[in-house]
């Protein structure tokens, strides 16, 4: 039995650049022990694939203003 290890992400912009965060805080620590970085990049992300784990991007929220339902067809 393989025991699937889930690393959830939240991606943040700041500054045009595009940042990945651990959001699990344990997982976050023993990440940043290992690259000395609050963030994660895309080599890392290549490395733990390598090791087996598997990589989720956190829900992103979308805004709502502005939106509108889809008219409907007849």
């Amino acid at each position: 039995m393989i025991n699937e290890t889930i690393i959830t992400l939240r991606k943040e912009q700041h500054y045009g650049a595009t940042f990945y965060y651990v959001v699990d805080e344990e997982q976050n620590e023993a990440i940043k022990t290992l690259t000395s970085r609050k963030t994660i990049s895309d080599t890392d992300m290549l490395a733990l694939r390598t090791l087996g784990f598997t990589l989720r991007l956190q829900d992103e929220q979308l805004p709502m203003h502005g939106l509108r339902s889809p008219s409907r067809q007849k």
